[in-house]
């Protein structure tokens, strides 16, 4: 037996600003999940404060920390960390997004919670220095001490960008989210061009883990289905549709963390409207988000076949160390040449798509002049 689908959470919830503030707190209940801590992280009261949670929210956190014997913080915001089952654990119109986003970036900025900035060679030499043999996972603490040696990662869930400054809001959502699993070290064999992955761990004797279980233990005992809250959040975010598109061409901004050289990147920030850019790569690819990634297309081409972004003939640049982060069911990736940016696919029968939809949008979509010109 399957609990309410997304289609049917859809029509149950029309509310137009209801639908906005629950992508917004699922966003940012994502990012909470997916963050790195250490063992000795404990959860600020303002993280707390800003979420509310339904009457059943609040029914299962009692029922955690009377039977369970799990903290009162920790039981707060593992309630607010499942979102729901079969019904929500979290209000989504009295808790608020703002003092919620203003919780999660101050603890970025402060190193509470973290993510790694996987874009360059930042984090392959620094592993290259820390462990003389080849890792397939990181312990807790080998984790954290790589981590604190480079700058806060840049991601994108939905409107929120995480970065050096903490997290900032985007005109445009997109998704650019964090895995685990990290392109890291090349192995010893040297026929192999593969670039290894590692596995991230997080703090898992930290009390917002390690109570985790019990609640996992509780939900699977129930006999209500889950609800499909996750797909209601992607049918918002019309993934369904774009994950099909055939130019959809995100992520652009492993393209320019991978390929483009400092000034090249500086450069690029300039055109895109700041006039003035400073900082490093960090802080300049946590500024490039803040446009959509057919306005960076756009500005990467004018600027290459522009000459002020020199891309030599017969040179194509591709992401290396954010290689793993493709788009869609085509798993399309940018790369840039002399003629500026494209997006491959390595599925072999994506060209003819291509021409096939290139042939109906010129001729059958138009009137019986033009099909008769295509025969």
């Amino acid at each position: 037996m399957s609990g309410a689908s997304a289609e049917q959470l859809l029509g149950k919830h029309q509310g137009e600003d209801w639908r906005a503030r629950f992508l917004d707190i699922s966003d940012l209940i994502e990012i909470l999940r997916d963050c790195i801590i250490d063992d000795e992280y404990t959860i600020p009261d303002d993280l707390n404060e800003a979420i509310i949670l339904t009457s059943r929210g609040n029914a299962l956190k009692s029922r955690l920390i009377r039977k369970e014997e799990v903290p009162a913080k920790e039981a707060h915001l593992m309630c607010a960390l499942t979102l729901g089952h079969d019904e929500l654990f979290v209000d989504i119109e009295a808790t608020d997004p703002k003092a919620l986003s203003s919780s999660i970036g101050r603890q970025l900025r402060d190193g509470a919670i973290r993510f790694p900035f996987i874009y360059s060679r930042d984090l392959y030499d620094l592993f290259a220095d820390l462990f003389e043999e080849e890792k397939d996972y990181l312990s807790s603490e080998e984790t954290m001490r790589l981590l604190q040696a480079i700058p806060c990662g840049v991601f994108q869930y939905g409107r929120y960008i995480i970065g050096p400054s903490g997290l900032t809001e985007a005109q445009s959502g997109r998704a650019l989210r964090f895995s685990k699993r990290v392109p890291a070290f090349h192995c010893s064999d040297p026929v192999c061009r593969d670039l290894h992955s590692v596995v991230f761990s997080t703090g898992h004797n930290a009390e917002i883990n390690s109570q985790q279980h019990k609640l996992v233990r509780y939900l699977e005992s129930l006999e209500t289905p889950e609800a499909d809250w996750t797909g209601l959040a992607m049918e918002l975010n019309n993934l369904s549709e774009t994950h099909f598109g055939d130019h959809w061409i995100a992520p652009m901004v492993t393209l320019l963390g991978d390929c483009l050289g400092l000034e090249e990147l500086r450069t690029l920030i300039a055109e895109l409207g700041d006039s003035q850019p400073i900082g490093e790569r960090p802080e300049l690819l946590e500024m490039a988000p803040w446009h959509s990634d057919q306005t960076i297309a756009a500005a990467l081409d004018k600027l290459v076949l522009a000459g002020e972004i020199v891309v030599p003939e017969g040179e194509v640049r591709a992401p290396i160390s954010t290689g793993h982060l493709r788009s869609g069911a085509y798993r399309l990736q940018p790369q840039l040449g002399s003629q500026g940016v494209r997006f491959v696919s390595g599925d072999p029968g994506l060209p003819t798509l291509r021409q096939r939809e290139l042939i109906r949008k010129l001729y059958l979509s138009g009137n019986d002049d033009d099909r008769h010109e295509l025969d």
